[in-house]
């Protein structure tokens, strides 16, 4: 790009001479059709910016909404695996327990034992008879368990914290005392034994997650996975929109740029050639400091050579427009003396006279003007005009 120069024109004005006062105000039609131009690409860049940050912004929400979906996901699943683990950690009264001639192991996996706990109704010989929970379920039931070791009176409740458990056995009828026959749910305590040789090895394996605690969790996992999945997805879609968005404005503001530093670059060629519409800008633009260091002295030296060129051209223009009257002059005037030498045309035989006469297309020669003009009194005017060049 050609260099800007800095320095001052010499204007010949002293150092406290107002110089501002002495530069046009107005802006001409090239800056306004520069500054227009700029205004609509800077406004493009800007939309874009605003679009950009909209979708960024409607897709960090996005993720973040997802983030808080996969989050209570994971929660519920570890949750859950935590209170399965935490189960099977509790070790319940007489864990070992003998029944039916088997010994069992009341943690082992599907061993069909279950939690109870209750207000007892009624102790019988071979059982108590309880009104509570069974399991995981929440409502009260009424159920019988046999076997039961432990001695508690009617009204006294079955203590949660110490967890009991029984084995699921059917039913068990028995008449009430308004003397109708009932049928409630049968728990089987067992008999209490001490641990067999190979305890160790089934407690062991009681405390792994089985094939059912796993089909549990699996969906659970499984929705946790996919929720894991869908945030990665958004993150990335999230980086590749604002690389997408920083790219296409990076690239309209170095074409903006571009376009300033190429339109500057061709005024100034335009300049250094005296074209005073060139110079004019230039003035402006260190009048205003539009793409050079703002300098009023130096615009006032741009000013100035555009007023000369600008007279100077308009001089040019009109010694163009003198030359090319003459020329036409001069090929009028020959078209007059063809007319009037060959063809003894009186018009141009008068007009011949009056361009010697006043030197028109031609120099001054009254002689000549005095012959074509006693030819014409002699040949005499037509009755109406004819074609003479005029």
């Amino acid at each position: 790009m050609p260099a800007l120069s800095q320095t001052p024109f010499n204007t010949g004005l002293t150092e406290d001479t107002n110089i501002l006062n002495q530069i046009p105000t107005d802006k001409s039609w090239e800056s306004q059709t520069e500054h227009k131009q700029w205004a609509e690409q800077q406004k493009a860049i800007d939309d874009t910016q605003a679009e950009g940050e909209t979708l960024i912004s409607s897709i960090k929400n996005d993720i973040s909404l997802k983030s808080l979906a996969a989050t209570n996901s994971e929660t519920e699943y570890e949750t859950l695996r935590k209170h399965i683990l935490d189960l099977k950690k509790i070790v319940p009264r007489d864990p070992w327990r003998e029944i039916y001639g088997e010994t069992k192991y009341v943690n082992s996996p599907r061993s069909g034992f279950v939690k109870f706990n209750g207000q007892i109704l009624e102790v019988a010989q071979d059982g108590i008879r309880v009104l509570g929970q069974i399991g995981e379920t929440k409502e009260n039931v009424e159920y019988f368990v046999i076997n039961f070791p432990y001695p508690f009176k009617a009204g006294e409740s079955v203590d949660p914290t110490k967890v009991y458990t029984a084995l699921q056995d059917g039913e068990f009828s028995f008449i009430t005392e308004d003397g109708y026959a009932k049928k409630i749910l049968k728990l089987n305590y067992g008999k209490p034994c001490i641990r067999p040789a190979n305890a160790a090895t089934v407690e062991l394996t009681a405390l792994r997650l089985n094939s059912e605690d796993e089909s549990q969790m699996s969906s659970l996992e499984l929705k946790a996975k996919e929720d894991l999945e869908s945030v990665t997805a958004a993150q990335q879609l999230l980086k590749k929109t604002q690389g997408d968005f920083a790219s296409i404005r990076k690239s309209a503001v170095e074409k903006l740029t571009s376009d300033k530093e190429n339109t500057l670059r061709a005024t100034l060629e335009k300049a250094d050639k005296n074209e005073p519409t060139a110079l004019r800008r230039m003035g402006e633009r260190y009048r205003d400091g539009d793409g050079v260091e703002q300098n009023t002295r130096t615009a006032y030296g741009y000013y100035q050579k555009a007023e000369k060129a600008l007279q100077a051209a308009v001089d040019n223009e009109n010694e163009e427009a003198k030359l090319k009257q003459e020329e036409f002059l001069k090929a009028k005037l020959l078209q007059n003396i063809n007319l009037a030498d060959k063809n003894d045309n009186v018009y141009s035989m008068l007009y011949l006279s009056r361009c010697y006469s006043n030197g028109i297309g031609t120099g001054k020669d009254f002689v000549k003007a005095k012959e074509y003009y006693d030819k014409a009194v002699s040949t005499g005017l037509p009755k109406r005009p004819n074609e003479a060049l005029y």
